[in-house]
């Protein structure tokens, strides 16, 4: 049966329709190195716990600061008893009594023991943020180092795949040669050998490439993500930086250090806190109760009474507790000193490290690149010989394992270098990204 056109186009016009809405089976898209850093901002469990003790020590701060504020208490009860004793109607009486009472007291004056323990929380809670930040400087770096292994092992992937091609090539012409008498069995044997541990070389690179992957999803805080390709960005090296710039940024920016600075102030603020205790404090009060009364079902009416006042308390004597939590203090605070300390000079080498390290990469991508060039050359020459019927195997092979071995150096290089800069970043106290690359 044949249709004609004008009747076909309503079906040809509901045809386009159901495939324009019907979903495209697109490719998933590329991850950037900042799109890993968002993901793993927003989902890795350590620092969502670090969160939540910067909220802990918020509140504590809050509990602390009460100590400040008026306290006013409301109490009620009641009771009921029997009392046996003579009277004219009889020796047991019931009584009722209700009462309910409203107190109120508030510090006036403590020699500042309580401002210094609120100071002391302030500190903490500074301590507290600035361990959230090295938490985050820590998971960038993860990230960062395992974003660049993974282009590390994607590049030797690659490699891998080239060189084993060329083996197998190489395989299928010395098998021809062989097959026609124009070359010997040991061409074909040494071949087969070198393709066979080709083979080998891909299996491992592919397993590496697949573990590279998990690290990755697993520095994000998303080891259940469905994999998502990632953007290549091993370019070459960016510029130098002087020592002493670094080395003032690192010492002002470090969070750890921030983090040993705030604890030391909190310290000393506990510690100036523990001397107070040898002074007085003093408060006022007040209250008035208001109370019910009956008696054998019959109501003795309200009862209201009020009291206010000072109240002043010292400590004379509480078994020498209040001088040993003083020298505890004071050495808690020279311990935080000392550990400031160490750590500033630990700072210092992790930045001179960094920057040895990145000058040290960048040095040798120039000379890989030098050695990749004169490799590709060199199996150029051999190669060219050996079809001419002109040259040796070994020498094939060789220059192809040279090749082989000049590419990986200059992937490696390249990957140390992001990674070197990276470390340097993370030496610093800068987010990612902050250095050209």
């Amino acid at each position: 049966m044949i249709v004609s056109v004008p009747r076909a186009l309503p079906f040809l016009a509901a045809a386009s329709w159901i495939l324009a809405v019907l979903p495209a089976s697109a490719a998933p898209p590329v991850l950037t190195l900042e799109d890993c850093l968002e993901i793993a901002r927003e989902n890795h469990p350590a620092l969502r716990a670090e969160r939540e003790e910067t909220r802990a020590q918020r509140a504590e701060l809050g509990v602390t600061r009460a100590g400040l504020l008026p306290r006013l208490d409301l109490l009620a009860s009641a009771s009921r008893g029997e009392t046996s004793f003579l009277t004219a109607s009889g020796l047991t009486r019931t009584e009722a009594v209700t009462p309910v009472s409203l107190s109120a007291s508030q510090l006036l004056y403590d020699f500042g023991k309580t401002p210094s323990e609120v100071g002391s929380s302030r500190g903490l809670l500074g301590a507290s943020l600035s361990a959230l930040r090295t938490r985050e400087l820590e998971v960038r770096f993860g990230v960062q180092q395992a974003y660049f292994n993974l282009l590390r092992a994607q590049r030797a992937a690659a490699v891998a795949e080239e060189t084993l091609r060329q083996r197998q090539e190489l395989l299928r012409i010395t098998q021809e040669r062989f097959d026609k008498g124009e070359r010997p069995r040991f061409d074909v044997t040494r071949s087969a050998i070198d393709a066979e541990g080709a083979r080998i070389e891909r299996i491992s690179s592919r397993a590496r490439l697949e573990i590279a992957r998990r690290e990755l999803l697993t520095r994000m805080g998303v080891p259940g993500r469905e994999w998502s390709p990632v953007a290549d960005v091993l370019e070459a090296p960016g510029e130098d930086y002087e020592e002493p710039r670094l080395l003032e940024a690192a010492l002002s920016r470090r969070p750890e250090l921030q983090t040993l600075r705030e604890r030391l102030e909190a310290q000393e603020s506990l510690q100036e806190s523990a001397r107070r205790d040898f002074y007085p404090a003093l408060s006022a009060f007040g209250s008035y109760e208001l109370s019910r009364s009956e008696t054998d079902g019959v109501s003795l009416g309200r009862t209201g009474t009020w009291q206010a006042g000072l109240r002043a308390r010292l400590n004379l004597f509480g078994g020498l507790s209040s001088l040993e939590g003083l020298r505890r203090r004071g050495a808690q605070a020279s311990k935080a000193k000392e550990e400031l300390e160490a750590l500033s000079q630990q700072v210092r080498f992790e930045v001179q490290e960094a920057l040895f390290l990145m000058r040290e990469s960048r040095e040798r991508i120039s000379a890989a690149q030098a050695l990749v060039r004169s490799a590709e050359e060199n199996l150029e020459l051999w190669s060219k010989a050996y079809h001419a019927g002109k040259g040796n195997i070994i020498y094939v092979t060789d220059a192809q394992g040279q090749l082989l071995g000049a590419r990986l150096a200059l992937i490696n290089s390249l990957a140390d270098h992001r990674i070197s800069v990276a470390r340097l970043e993370r030496a610093v106290g800068l987010p990612a990204g902050s250095f050209p690359r």
